[in-house]
């Protein structure tokens, strides 16, 4: 197995295949989880690509192998805006300890988005500001909840991932809500 950093042809081949799954333009509709609500709406609100997916496509979820890869822990699975697992995945406190970690996520957002239908709304969206709304989401998701090792919240690594995003712009200020 190979580290979640972003590198290794497992890590290439998990990003080509969720930038080049089909989806359909379906009407934006509300889906809400334990521990999701927020986010989930945030991506159903901004994208209309609706998938079945895994709903919790996080580090911890995804077996990188050498030159493979496997999502495992399927209990969440359900109809959803394809842009959840996308932003899920690579928007996430594990893959911040990368010092190009923030750049790495706008360009891989960036690419991701390039799957979408050309109707979907979120083609339109500056890339920045959708992922730093998409980590302000999760961090209200989180809020004082237990990771799933049992530790500590994961609010203040999200914290983490909105300040070094928002560092990306430069001043510091970020757009979005």
């Amino acid at each position: 197995m190979t580290s979640y950093d972003g590198s290794g042809a497992g890590w290439r081949l998990l990003v080509s295949d969720l930038a080049a799954r089909s989806s359909e333009f379906v009407p934006a509709f509300q889906c809400t989880s334990d521990g999701f609500g927020t986010s989930h709406e945030y991506c159903a609100a901004l994208c209309r690509c609706r998938v079945f997916s895994h709903c919790d496509l996080r580090p911890g979820n995804i077996l990188i192998l050498e030159d493979d890869y496997r999502a495992v822990g399927w209990d969440r699975a359900h109809y959803c805006s394809r842009l959840f697992d996308e932003l899920t995945l690579v928007v996430h406190p594990w893959f911040s300890d990368r010092p190009d970690a923030y750049q790495l996520m706008r360009d891989t957002v960036s690419r991701l988005l390039q799957g979408h239908d050309d109707r979907c709304p979120v083609r339109g969206l500056d890339v920045l500001d959708l992922v730093v709304g998409f980590a302000r989401a999760r961090y209200r998701d989180v809020g004082c909840q237990p990771d799933d090792g049992g530790g500590e919240s994961l609010a203040p690594g999200y914290r983490r991932v909105i300040a070094g995003l928002d560092g990306l712009r430069g001043d510091g200020a970020s757009s979005a809500a």
